[in-house]
């Protein structure tokens, strides 16, 4: 669990820089061969994440990271993480 107000590691940073009370950062996990590539992937799920729209927020839209898996083991770094969310409408 990654406390409110924390940063949080690798590239993950680029997409939600600080953790922000209530985002429940980790609250839902799954692991899986996402990318088909041999290694476990792990998605972190962030149900209550904020979104920014232009001038506009999505206030608690959720979204999920997924982290891949590489031969060193999980890796923000080694690989792109991916951050997946709804569209900006």
């Amino acid at each position: 669990m990654i406390e409110a107000g924390r940063r949080l590691p690798g590239s993950l940073s680029s997409h939600s820089p600080v953790v922000e009370e209530g985002d429940y950062l980790g609250w839902a996990l799954t692991a899986g061969d996402f990318n088909a590539d041999g290694y476990v992937d792990l998605l972190i799920g962030v149900p209550y994440e904020d979104l920014l729209c232009g001038v506009n927020s999505n206030r608690d839209a959720g979204a999920a990271n997924v982290v891949y898996g590489a031969t060193s083991g999980l890796s923000a770094t080694a690989f792109p993480d991916q951050f997946l969310s709804q569209p900006c409408p």
